[in-house]
């Protein structure tokens, strides 16, 4: 497609911008009649999203339209262009994917002195409807976004939000479904910078609930305001995303013996010093945009976390999403995170075609393994205990372990896991104490602690109308476990076989596997993207 852009001449053009209730971005307007009008679309990390040129009609009107459902939460800067403009008029709009009927977008500049320049505000309003359908639609999101100034020190790219400018943005910000209020932190892209780092004042922002989004050209940062523990106090939150040297990449491929798709490290500061994972009480989401290489499978991609004396974990949130081209995941910690391509299996999963890939995925990412390096043992039984491991690591489950059960061990290898869920209240034991780790796990009591897991870490459930009644065996469901069983129905985690829910049946290793894969995708949709 060839786009044209001819000299300016006097004219007039204007730009409307908004996102309609099938979240496509709609960009129209005025301009000279039957003039060329050029858009260019920038997404959240500044790379072309969305370019397109077309011809205004006899009145001077243009559209251009395109969906933004499945791409990546942020800012987007829109230049439109054509002859009646000297340069290029440019907009920004921020999508979520709770946008409701289009979204007004705030600007806010750091302070520069005189109060009534503090501020530059842009707002783009939904535009060609009238009255009426405005009163009947829901009120538009707002989303307040802050462009700070930006300091260099060599290659690493220091900016800071100054307490007046938060407190402003905070107070402008209108507060979401979750009763969050969410700051966008747009910062500026700089040639030759391996890293970024963000201070923000965190004090003023205590006992508030707000979500910072942290947008630069290595990669995107959500930190919530309480990340770091409630023990430590914090005057000045730091979070920094960065490239890694080419010894420190050196180091990471010995470390973990596989070739690198994406390196990014991650530090969370709280008043200059280093956090560890004791300090951090919720995670950030991270997230960089990534092409694979060439013959790589996506789906076995894996997160590792490289800590400082080279040990290597599994981060069970690594997701690609191969519609926005980004890689994601949540960090507990400041450490290194590396992208590799991870494939594993086993060789007695070949005749359960129906849990083969959820059993490689699962294994790619660290959260099943096998009984030995070559079996997985499909068919075998799964205990309580070790059904609870499973889910306390797919779910990246965490708490203070003050107590447990009578008859789970410290010396037990799957005593934390245990400790974590009866912390949370996921699990309440068998009576006198006891939770009865060796035992076999039924698939209700199973549905029930994934259930209890999934709503502890605030899964949001959708309104599926699958029934359980449809199951030839649904009678046979205890009372207790109706409700999880049929919002895992409704949900599609659990489907049945031949028409039957089996819940008094001792579920599998493969049909846990199968289980896990699914409300885990589902699960780290929601929480990444």
């Amino acid at each position: 497609m060839f786009l044209f852009w001819v000299p300016a001449i006097a004219g007039t053009l204007t730009v409307n911008v908004s996102i309609d209730t099938s979240k496509n971005l709609v960009i129209n307007g005025k301009a000279s009649a039957n003039s060329y009008v050029t858009v260019k679309v920038l997404d959240p990390y500044g790379s072309i999203d969305y370019l397109d040129q077309t011809t205004a009609n006899a009145d001077g009107s243009y559209e251009f339209r395109y969906l933004l459902s499945g791409k990546f939460e942020g800012v987007y800067t829109i230049y439109v262009y054509s002859k009646d403009v000297t340069s290029p008029v440019v907009k920004s709009i921020t999508y979520t994917t709770s946008q409701s009927t289009g979204s007004s977008t705030t600007i806010i500049l750091p302070s520069s002195g005189t109060t009534t320049q503090q501020q530059q505000q842009i707002q783009t309003q939904p535009q060609g409807q009238n009255q009426q359908q405005q009163r009947q639609q829901a009120q538009p999101t707002q989303v307040t976004v802050i462009k700070p100034q930006v300091e260099i020190t060599g290659q690493v790219a220091v900016s800071k939000v100054d307490e007046k400018t938060l407190s402003q943005a905070i107070a402008s910000a209108k507060t979401n479904e979750k009763g969050e209020k969410v700051i966008e932190i747009s910062v500026e892209t700089k040639g030759n910078i391996n890293e970024y780092e963000q201070v923000i004042p965190i004090k003023s922002v205590s006992g508030q609930n707000v979500i910072f989004n942290i947008s630069t050209d290595i990669g995107q940062i959500k930190v919530p305001a309480d990340v770091v523990s409630s023990g430590v106090k914090v005057e000045n939150l730091s979070v920094a995303v960065g490239k890694l040297s080419s010894n420190e990449l050196d180091e990471v491929k010995q470390a973990i013996g596989k070739s690198i798709e994406l390196a990014l490290k991650v530090e969370v500061k709280a008043d200059g010093k280093v956090l560890s994972g004791e300090s951090i009480q919720k995670p950030i989401v991270v997230s960089s945009k990534y092409t694979p290489s060439i013959g790589v499978n996506t789906k076995y991609l894996a997160v590792m976390k490289v800590k400082e004396d080279g040990t290597v974990e599994p981060v069970a949130s690594g997701m690609y999403f191969a519609d926005s081209k980004v890689v994601a995941f949540r960090a507990k910690e400041s450490a290194k995170y590396v992208v590799a391509e991870n494939y594993k299996t086993f060789e007695d999963i070949k005749d359960v075609s129906w849990a083969k890939e959820p059993v490689e995925v699962l294994a790619s990412k660290g959260i099943v393994k096998g009984i030995d390096e070559k079996n997985f043992a499909p068919q075998k039984q799964i205990t309580r205990a070790d059904f609870l491991l499973l889910l306390v690591r797919a779910l990246e489950l965490s708490s203070p372990v003050k107590d447990n059960f009578n008859d789970v061990k410290p010396s037990d290898y799957y005593y934390e896991a245990v400790g974590v869920a009866k912390a949370l209240g996921i699990v309440n034991g068998v009576g006198n104490g006891k939770f009865n780790p060796k035992g076999l796990i039924t698939r209700q009591d199973m549905i029930v602690m994934a259930d209890r897991a999934l709503r502890v870490a605030e899964y949001r459930y959708s309104n599926g109308s699958r029934d359980i009644g449809s199951f030839k065996d649904a009678t046979k469901v205890s009372n207790y476990a109706k409700e999880s069983i049929q919002r895992f129905v409704s949900e599609g985690f659990v489907q049945g076989s031949n028409g039957s829910l089996k819940p008094q049946d001792y579920a599998s290793r493969a049909e846990v596997a199968v289980i896990i894969y699914r409300l885990v995708n589902s699960y780290y949709i929601q929480q990444l993207k």
